[in-house]
């Protein structure tokens, strides 16, 4: 399996495949042997960076132990970091914790996955949890003596306890729009230029915004790119919509015929996720993708941090509980999770909600839903998302809410770098009775508006 890897106080191999790395403080890191390993040091900080590395940067940051996690977030892909700083050890991930690392203080062990703690028994009741309610956040994992790291905080692996090292920034349009899109723009297209150095790329295209600007970003590597549709066949929209902008761009496209997971294969997922993902993943059979062999995939995960994905509307005076912001999560609330999310929001008091809902996206949804199922159904070579870079969230997050909602950062870089690719509609037109209703409940709210502010 693709990225697996274990920290612990034992050398014994895990796996044949699986290298041996002394990390100091009478720890070892045992890594699949897929995975690159880097090193990098300076009198006062040791790091080791251990996963799908791309050096965008030419990264040759003088490290120092100021500024060590700059250091570290001028990388793309899917990572962990290791540092050595004086006398402490701790692990990092990477932006969007795409490459997870799950833990038991108890027991002091880490991994890539639950299944690799195998020591500690799955609890069925958070099995059963995760096919409701699809995956689990606020680091709870299917194992409830383990605890999976979330996004923007370290452990520190001589007290086994997690940290907060980076938070969303409160204040906005720090930059100029056009600035941010400059950002946004070239990291993505510096991250897949980095990727296709090394494989061959497979990007999964919609007629929607997230592939659309990715294939935007990637026109430089347009002959070592093959796009792939699945869903509704040849017939749907989103299909005939991806064959126009690929055909439009001169790549390659296929149409992939969605079928359904065996049961045995509907086993595998949820084993090598540790029973993390459900969903409609887990219910997809990939047997049959062979356009995904020896090639790595562009993923578009994080697009959504550019989009306010969450609780956009949420009314500010309205309190913000655990159990409030599971339901904006759309996840049933359970008495474990509500306390974990109480908990996540402790630090939040002070802050906006648009804040809180922000980082939620990129701790929650990316961290233990995204990372977790990269696990599963593997055939491509990396997963690589290219938009899972620090500079790339601290320029969506600071460009104003009600642009990011329009959808005005993915418009802007697709019509910037490939004006024939915004002239393709986004979406299938609106049938007619769904835009009159739509017209209609929009002037009903605007005379009940009108109503209640004349009443006053």
């Amino acid at each position: 399996m693709l990225g697996q890897y274990i920290i612990s106080a034992s050398s014994a191999p895990v796996q044949d495949n699986f290298r041996t790395v002394d990390i100091g403080h009478e720890l070892f890191l045992q890594y699949n042997e897929d995975i690159d390993l880097i090193s990098c040091h300076s009198n006062s900080v040791h790091v080791k960076i251990l996963g799908q590395i791309l050096d965008i940067e030419n990264n040759d940051l003088p490290m120092t132990a100021e500024n060590f996690e700059d250091y570290i977030y001028a990388f793309a892909g899917r990572f962990i970091a290791i540092v050595n700083l004086f006398d402490e050890i701790r692990v990092y991930l990477d932006p969007g914790g795409v490459l997870p690392f799950v833990y038991s203080s108890a027991h002091r062990i880490g991994a890539s996955g639950p299944g690799l703690i195998g020591a500690l028994p799955y609890d069925e009741d958070r099995k059963q949890t995760v096919e409701r309610c699809e995956w689990l956040p606020f680091g709870l994992t299917a194992k409830k003596d383990v605890r999976r790291l979330l996004p923007n905080h370290y452990l520190d692996l001589k007290t086994w306890s997690a940290h907060r090292h980076w938070s969303v920034p409160e204040e906005v349009e720090t930059r100029s729009f056009d600035e941010n899109i400059e950002i946004i723009a070239s990291t993505v297209s510096r991250t897949i230029d980095a990727a296709a150095a090394r494989w061959p790329l497979v990007l999964p295209l919609t007629g929607g915004y997230d592939s659309r600007m990715l294939l935007s970003c990637a026109l430089a590597q347009r002959d070592r790119l093959l796009c792939y549709t699945t869903g509704g066949g040849a017939g749907s929209w989103d299909a005939q919509s991806a064959a126009k902008i690929a055909g439009t761009m001169g790549i390659e496209h296929l149409i992939v015929q969605r079928t359904d997971a065996t049961p045995a294969e509907r086993a595998d997922w949820r084993e090598k996720t540790g029973y993390s993902v459900a969903g409609s993943a887990s219910r997809t059979s990939r047997s049959a993708w062979t356009h995904l062999d020896g090639k790595a995939s562009l993923v578009g995960f994080a697009g959504e941090v550019g989009r306010c994905y969450y609780g956009y509307g949420y009314n500010e005076q309205r309190p913000l509980t655990g159990e409030a912001l599971l339901q904006v999560l759309n996840i049933t609330p359970f008495e474990d999770a509500v306390a974990a999310a109480n908990a996540w929001l402790a630090p939040f008091s002070r802050s906006s909600h648009r804040r809180v809902f922000d980082a939620a996206y990129i701790e929650q949804r990316l961290g233990c839903w995204a990372g977790p199922q990269s696990a599963g159904g593997q055939r491509a070579l990396a997963s690589i998302v290219p938009m899972n870079h620090r500079s790339v969230y601290q320029a969506m997050l600071d460009v104003q809410p009600g642009l990011r909602h329009r959808n005005a950062i993915h418009a802007a870089i697709v019509a910037r770098r490939t004006p024939e690719l915004a002239r393709i509609p986004y979406r299938p037109p609106e049938p007619f009775k769904a835009k009159a209703r739509r017209v209609v409940t929009a002037a009903k709210r605007g005379l009940r508006d009108l109503v209640q502010l004349s009443g006053r």
